[in-house]
């Protein structure tokens, strides 16, 4: 007899000991497991130690991907020891024991810095006060003020989570995973052409990797950070989660890889300059958006869907939200293909604003003779 998989299937004696958390579930609640078998999507199986991974892309479009690739900035170990890397050094080891830390302890954690963040204030808070009163004039000035404090908990606690991602043990959390539109994404990939998931940066942005990858594996586009023993050590703490990651200058590559019918995850809520986006309502605000994001769908031919994770703070679970795209999207009018876009990132965004990043400059790049929000 298989044996069965502590990841997807009930546990086997002493799988719980293993994990040191509780695997137990309700009376009658299905397990990640059987809901994917039901809906005919295969959870990942990570690779054991030794083994190689395998390309789903039939060969041409394999080398077609690999030939637009560009090279990634690498470090060596020797490079790393400079002094200049002595701080990141630090903070890795910090964020190795946030992510070894238990639940409770991780979020009582998040909760702290996230007050301390609030309290110290600076640019951040600055930036978060001037979003949220762009995007919520509606409520007071008292209102505004507890967003902007509830905003630096929530992505705090999200910061700390994200460690678990990288250094600690997911199985509870991909297990325990809530999904609704499950049966979206089912039909996108049941096409064959492949599915581009278009989505923000919520608080559980790097949390939530591993719980789509639970699903189906997937590939997302990424900024490369400009500290390069930084960048590398997370790009390998993601690598268990992740099929593979494109930046802005490959998106050739990911059509390559879309039109192989994969999937592909995009967080599209990034001010990148007048050259690259057109203006278009976002709370009402004129707001710089990609202008690549029709184009993407269009080339590919990929199934659109929008894409939304969530901690659940009732609960304690993790929920992902699968949302079909208006028909109208994609069309010849970038304008009218980013204010689709910008509006269902509005409606996600209102089920809770405190779990959405408002601690960046969304609003920098204005429209001529507009004054700065900043």
């Amino acid at each position: 007899m298989a044996r069965r998989s502590c990841l997807w299937d009930p546990p086997l004696q002493g799988c719980d000991r293993q994990h040191g958390v509780d695997l137990s579930r309700p009376a009658g609640e299905p397990y990640m497991g059987e809901l994917l078998a039901s809906m005919r999507l295969r959870p990942r199986r990570l690779a054991r130690a030794g083994e190689k991974s395998v390309d789903s892309c039939p060969l041409p479009i394999a080398w077609i991907v690999g030939s637009l690739r560009k090279p990634r900035p690498q470090i060596t170990l020797l490079e790393s020891l400079h002094p200049r890397y002595w701080g990141a050094w630090l903070l890795l080891g910090f964020m190795w024991l946030l992510g070894h830390l238990p639940h409770a302890a991780q979020q009582r954690v998040g909760r702290w810095l996230g007050k301390l963040g609030y309290a110290v204030g600076g640019s951040r808070r600055k930036m978060a006060n001037a979003n949220i009163r762009a995007c919520f004039p509606e409520r007071s000035p008292e209102e505004q003020d507890a967003l902007v404090r509830d905003t630096f908990i929530a992505n705090s606690i999200g910061m700390v989570e994200c460690t678990r991602s990288w250094f600690g043990d997911m199985t509870r959390y991909r297990r325990d995973l809530r999904i609704d539109g499950l049966e979206l994404l089912q039909a996108g990939l049941d096409r064959g052409k492949g599915v581009l998931l278009y989505g923000g940066h919520f608080s559980i942005l790097d949390f939530a990797l591993p719980l789509v990858d639970a699903i189906h594996p997937v590939a997302y586009m990424y900024r490369p950070n400009r500290n390069k023993l930084l960048d590398r050590v997370i790009e390998n703490r993601r690598a268990p989660y992740r099929h593979d990651a494109f930046s802005k200058r490959e998106l050739h590559a990911l059509i390559a890889y879309l039109q192989a019918g994969n999937l592909a995850w995009y967080a599209f809520d990034q001010d990148l300059g007048a050259k690259h986006s057109v203006f278009a309502p976002f709370f009402g605000v004129q707001t710089a958006t990609l202008k690549t994001l029709g184009w993407l769908t269009r080339e590919s031919g990929a199934t659109p869907l929008f894409l939304s994770q969530w901690r659940d703070d009732h609960d304690g679970h993790y929920r992902l939200r699968f949302r079909e795209i208006p028909d109208e999207f994609p069309s010849d009018d970038d304008v009218q293909n980013a204010t689709i876009l910008n509006a269902m990132m509005e409606e996600e965004i209102r089920r809770d604003p405190a779990q959405y990043l408002w601690l960046h400059r969304r609003f920098k790049t204005r429209p001529p003779g507009e004054a700065s929000i900043y």
